[in-house]
């Protein structure tokens, strides 16, 4: 596509100092092999070029809406521009929307398919930078003076259009990715972020047409990639950025790691670079999670009536409630169990669900209100549903995963019990750092210092449903099979969970935030040792300074409790 530049301040001037920069640009989705494929020859980049054919002051404007490119340099008047509607455009002029939006901003990090990376290489970014005020306020001053306005605002209340760069053919963008952007920003028009492709795709259906189409945006920003010369093929290659940017014409942009590591670094990204002093000075994430939160509150006015009503429906639909039930539901502890459509699935999760009821609602003899729901965001209508049936519960259970990661938007004091799949050691397979237990998984940082209780359960031999047939010593052979290697490895597998370990977590974990005494040496009593505890809130005599919470008459402290590393 081809696209050009101009200075919005040039309208009726033609000084050649106003000139920019321009140069092409070829986006790269990502590096040339992904998860062991080779996507090096498929045509995913977006390649973009600046006009030579054109220059800023062969434009007129006709409103502030619209603009003609003349192919010819040939005086449009607005009698002409109409005439080109009716003729499509027929003398070679061109129409040129300007879009009412300020700010266009393309997100890129490595992964960003994946909604656990995208929150973790991406959204972690986006916000880091946003509270980034000394960085924002400088660029939000030299933009005000050079149009002579004085009106402040937190780069959250910005005019934001977000698009997000997806690397291949069969990724698509998500539900998922629109809700936490959505966070990111008080939403103006309700409008979602959109895929990248959206910006070219509307001219490719137009083609046919021969009508042409243009769109202008007054600020196209593209965060999150890495710089080289276009005669670079593969980033690894060389690492040297560009000494003099403005001397080269043409661009190679590839996704960077992260889109933003200033100020975070990896050291409370990644479990594994989470040092003793980390663990509890590392504060980012609970402050990611209390701002996205607020944001999508004032998003969304009557969020919490809305709750209250999604949480009836349910009570409703189980017949544990008549119609006549005017309560706020908050009696009652909702639990939602994940699930996923077509891997890693929940084998046994109707069997679950029909224990859990009989456990608690079922129950004549337990007076716990306890409801289990099944929640499966791949069947979510919108981001706008994914965000209720989340706040709606009171703790969610799922396997190590992309899944999990919505949990973000739970209550506060809310509970997730994360699943660690089985991984037998000494297999040629990735996916060991799942079953982390002397710190947070890779999934699990993200609840880190929050004020989320998070723990863990490792899965066992049992919960692998594949080779049930073969002896101890056949398993290996049989799991590693061209016929099983895919479905054992752990982003593939799927599993069953026994109904007692859901009933255990519910009754020894989660209601105790019914009982007057939740003392931190007290937790794990009665529990397998299969549980981990990565970010729990109790009643200590160890006082801390800070990360403290008033629950009823009860003052809670934050506390992590890791095995030892062996």
């Amino acid at each position: 596509w081809n696209w050009f530049y101009f200075p919005h301040s040039s309208r009726g001037t033609h000084s050649s100092e106003q000139r920019l920069f321009q140069p092409s640009m070829e986006l790269k989705p990502a590096m040339p092999t992904y998860d062991a494929v080779n996507f090096a020859n498929l045509d995913t980049s977006v390649s973009v070029k600046a006009s030579s054919k054109l220059d800023w002051h062969d434009l007129q404007y006709l409103n502030d809406s619209h603009f003609v490119i003349p192919t010819r340099h040939q005086a449009i008047t607005n009698s002409t521009y109409h005439q080109h509607l009716k003729l499509g455009l027929s003398s070679g002029s061109e129409v040129c929307k300007i879009s009412s939006t300020q700010h266009h901003i393309v997100l890129q990090s490595l992964y960003n398919d994946m909604i656990g990376e995208f929150y973790i290489r991406t959204v972690l970014s986006v916000y880091q930078m946003m509270s980034n005020h000394k960085l924002f306020r400088q660029l939000e001053l030299s933009i005000l003076q050079s149009h002579n306005a004085t009106n402040l605002v937190d780069p959250w209340e910005e005019d934001m259009q977000f698009y997000i760069h997806l690397g291949y053919f069969n990724k698509k963008l998500l539900d998922g990715h629109q809700l936490f952007l959505s966070g990111l920003q008080i939403l103006r028009r309700q409008q979602y972020a959109s895929s990248l492709s959206s910006i070219f795709n509307h001219r490719k259906r137009r083609r046919v047409e021969s009508t042409g189409d243009c769109h202008c945006y007054q600020k196209l920003i593209f965060c999150g990639y890495d710089i080289y010369s276009q005669n670079d093929t593969d980033p690894k290659a060389s690492k040297a950025p560009i000494v003099n940017p403005q001397a080269a014409r043409n661009y190679t942009l590839w996704p960077s790691e992260f889109l933003n590591n200033e100020g975070i670094g990896r050291i409370c990204r990644f479990p594994g670079s989470l040092n003793q002093h980390a663990k509890n000075d590392c504060k980012i994430w609970a402050g990611l999670r209390d701002f996205l939160i607020s944001n999508i509150e004032m998003n969304h006015p009557t969020l919490e009536d809305e709750i209250t009503n999604h949480r009836r429906t349910i009570l409703l639909q189980k017949g544990l409630v008549d119609e006549g039930y005017g309560g706020n539901s908050k009696e009652w502890k909702f639990v939602g169990l994940t699930q996923r459509t077509y891997r890693r699935s929940w084998l046994n999760l109707p069997g679950v669900l029909s224990r859990c009821e009989s456990a608690f609602v079922g129950n004549a003899t337990n007076l716990q209100k306890v409801v289990c729901v099944e929640i499966n965001v791949e069947q979510a209508s919108s981001p706008y549903e994914q965000l209720l049936m989340h706040r709606s519960l009171d703790a969610i259970v799922g396997v190590q995963g992309a899944q999990l990661t919505q949990a973000i938007f739970l209550p506060r004091h809310a509970t997730v019990l994360e699943l660690l799949p089985w991984h037998p050691k000494g297999y040629s397979l990735r996916g060991a750092w799942t079953q982390s237990r002397d710190g947070p998984t890779p999934l699990g940082i993200i609840y880190h210092n929050t004020d989320l209780n998070h723990y863990g359960y490792s899965l066992d031999r049992e919960s692998v449903p594949l080779c049930k047939h073969v002896s101890e010593e056949q398993e290996e052979e049989c799991f590693m099979s061209s016929e099983n290697k895919d479905r054992f490895v752990w982003a593939n597998s799927n599993f069953n969970v026994s109904p007692d370990t859901v009933v255990q977590f519910i009754s020894h974990l989660l209601l105790l935030d019914n009982k007057k005494d939740r003392k931190c040496e007290n937790l794990m009593d009665g529990l397998s040792e299969k549980y981990v505890l990565y970010n729990v809130w109790c009643e200590s005599k160890e006082r801390k300074d800070g990360n403290h919470a008033h629950i009823g008459n009860m003052t809670l402290s934050l506390h992590h409790y890791y095995d030892k590393k062996t």
